[in-house]
């Protein structure tokens, strides 16, 4: 299955696979619930052909920004280095047709850095740009970027936006029962841990939810709730309290982490932490305004352990390794 985008005096089409694109939109989710506030901003080059008016994206490849100066997707030094060995070598018989990145503090638009990477590294009149911008609940928007006739950038906005959805995965094949069986095995869907990320958030909250009720006797306004998801070896801790202050402890195997969070870090909600092994236990204790104390707890049980090596999820650990100690009293 193919999908197209065209716009209005643009001299040609823009075509892919939809699996092509999903590569881009999974790793724009998942830079953007890897830290608190945004996330970090991902990136890479678009693989195809161009010939008859039509070009064609049919392979990415991520480019494994060491975020130096932030989480914005700006190249350092050594970054530079990396795309130009990358756009020296790429897949055989395909050239770049352009670039991606996603936007995660602001919307689908070119910044004056974005122009700057298009003029130097992608500067034939048919390279394009791909903007996507990812969100908590809502389906993934997205722009391509391209040079006008008079070789200037539309850099405000895309002419046509499109959504990227998530591409579920086909079931696989259910294999024979053996003889003596009695009892077909049921069928099912395997589905990869970054697809329906929005389906897990509400699968997550609603069971936190019904815990709390279940413990505390009925609903409660101010009753706080706690969750955590794994990333590649990251935890993500995501609470909601209202409270001034409170302790974090995290059990992870024999080592034993306690956080004081002042009322700015409860207000912040979340907290990224780099996992040593399969079990990890967090506690949430705090006091509202009026003294009443409150807890909450949230189990992950997962495989292996952290450390994670490669290309875009290295990045993303040492962030949040700097994250988790700013965080730290």
């Amino acid at each position: 299955m193919t999908q197209e985008w065209r716009a209005p005096d643009f001299g040609f089409t823009v075509e892919w696979p939809v699996a092509v694109l999903e590569t881009v939109r999974a790793e724009a989710q998942d830079g953007f619930f890897a830290l608190p506030h945004g996330g970090l901003e991902a990136g890479g080059v678009l693989w195809g052909t161009h010939r008859s008016g039509r070009v064609r994206i049919l392979a990415v490849r991520p480019l494994a920004c060491e975020h130096a100066r932030g989480p914005a997707f700006t190249l350092s030094a050594n970054d530079h280095t990396r795309l130009a060995t990358m756009l020296a070598e790429g897949p055989e018989g395909m050239q770049p047709v352009g670039w991606y990145h996603s936007h995660t503090r602001s919307d689908l638009c070119l910044s004056p850095a974005d122009v700057e990477i298009h003029n130097r590294y992608f500067p034939k009149p048919w390279q394009v740009a791909l903007v996507v911008r990812p969100h908590a609940i809502d389906p993934m928007r997205a722009g391509f970027f391209f040079r006008e006739k008079d070789g200037s950038m539309h850099a405000e906005s895309s002419y046509e936006e499109f959504v990227l959805q998530p591409t579920v995965a086909a079931a696989a094949p259910t294999p024979a029962p053996a003889p003596e069986l009695k009892e077909r095995p049921p069928n099912r869907v395997r589905l990869p841990d970054h697809r329906l990320r929005g389906l897990v958030w509400a699968i997550l909250a609603l069971a936190a939810a019904v815990a709390a009720f279940a413990v505390r006797g009925g609903y409660r306004p101010d009753a706080p709730w706690l969750m955590t998801y794994d990333l590649d070896g990251q935890l993500e801790i995501r609470w909601q309290a209202d409270a001034s202050a409170g302790k974090l402890e995290i059990s992870d195997g024999a080592d034993r982490t306690i956080l004081d969070l002042d009322r700015r870090q409860l207000l912040a909600g979340a907290l990224t932490y780099v996992r040593q092994s399969p079990r990890v236990d967090v506690h949430l204790m705090l006091r509202d305004r009026r003294g009443a104390a409150h807890e909450a707890f949230a189990t992950f049980l997962g495989q292996g352990g952290a450390n994670v090596q490669g290309s875009g999820p290295e990045a993303i650990s040492h962030a949040a390794r700097r994250a988790l100690a700013k965080s730290a009293p």
